[in-house]
């Protein structure tokens, strides 16, 4: 199965977030020719080993007040996010398919230039320790739940 590495709390944000958080759209910046734009169907999220800078919680915060200001309980939902302690890094977390990519949605969390489009989430019981690579990575169906 092919894999993707996405930083927390992002990757966290597809498959266990509280309702109405979800996040349907993974953004990438990348060249109109990278054959992961050409991508569809399952793959196996790798919840990278870092966040990548000390920043992370400060632009999920100025995310949810911006983006996602949805009525009710927005800012208590936003607020459940886990500390970088309870997030899982470094580990293929679930599986989810990608239907599509687009260079406009109406979702909240789409900011392009091209989203692709993740439908179905299914979180693993247990993480699986795993180092991954930039875009799309091959993973061996032996070690993945259910292979």
């Amino acid at each position: 199965m092919k894999g993707f590495a996405i930083r927390q709390p992002w990757a966290w944000a597809i498959f266990s977030p509280p309702e109405g958080l979800r996040k349907d759209i993974e953004n990438r910046e990348w060249q109109p020719t990278n054959p992961g734009l050409r991508f569809r169907g399952r793959c196996v999220i790798l919840a990278t080993a870092h966040p990548g800078d000390s920043k992370w919680f400060d632009r999920w915060s100025e995310f949810c007040e911006t983006v996602l200001a949805m009525p009710g309980d927005t800012d208590d939902a936003c607020n459940r996010i886990p500390d970088s302690t309870s997030l899982v890094f470094g580990a293929l977390i679930g599986t989810v398919e990608i239907v599509d990519v687009v260079t406009a949605h109406s979702s909240p969390w789409f900011f392009g230039p091209y989203g692709l489009v993740l439908r179905e989430p299914r979180p693993f019981k247990n993480p699986i320790p795993y180092k991954g690579a930039l875009g799309f990575f091959d993973v061996p169906d032996r070690i993945l739940p259910h292979a």
